[in-house]
């Protein structure tokens, strides 16, 4: 493999690390239905879906607690 490639491997396993970690602790905090993650895994397919999901699971976990209480709140209405 080349360096490149070799990098790229490594920001794949680290970025399925951060994800799952941020799934476990989701479903075990209870702030969002096991159906709506697998909806949400479903629409991350689309690449401009991912690089969100990239970049909020990137964030420290204070920080990506106010986006997901945000995008909460954009889903439920209650954003205005």
């Amino acid at each position: 493999m080349t360096p490149i490639m070799l990098r790229i491997e490594a920001d794949a396993d680290e970025f399925k690390s951060k994800v799952e970690d941020m799934v476990i602790r989701t479903l075990h905090d209870g702030s969002i239905a096991p159906s709506t993650l697998l909806e949400c895994v479903y629409y991350a397919i689309e690449p401009d879906v991912l690089a969100t999901v990239r970049a909020v699971a990137a964030l420290p976990p204070s920080e990506r607690q106010m986006v997901m209480s945000y995008a909460k709140k954009l889903s439920d209405g209650t954003v205005g």
